[in-house]
């Protein structure tokens, strides 16, 4: 998954009627996170200092693990078509 900033990230689930719990982890870093009933999105929270390298995370959900790869978007394209090749050579589009 690429990204302009963390700012913007959410995670997103589209059955909001109960609470839940959503569980990220990054190496030795664990995190729970609690997810409140009628809330559709949750903003990522984890690592704020992160840097423009890859890196993977664990996420679960409802007992289902999911790995997820973040990769931020350089800030050094000239152009939209620069910036969309680049996602498709890294698998964001």
């Amino acid at each position: 998954m690429c990204y302009s900033t963390l700012a913007n990230l959410k995670f997103w689930r589209a059955d909001a009627r109960h609470a839940s719990w959503l569980f990220i982890q990054s190496g030795a870093k664990k995190q729970r996170l609690a997810w409140a009933s009628q809330e559709t999105t949750l903003p990522w929270s984890m690592d704020k200092n992160f840097s423009n390298h890859q890196k993977e995370y664990l996420i679960e959900y409802e007992g289902i693990l999911q790995s997820v790869i973040l990769l931020a978007l350089p800030t050094t394209f000239g152009s939209n078509e620069a910036q969309a090749q680049w996602m498709r050579q890294q698998g964001c589009l």
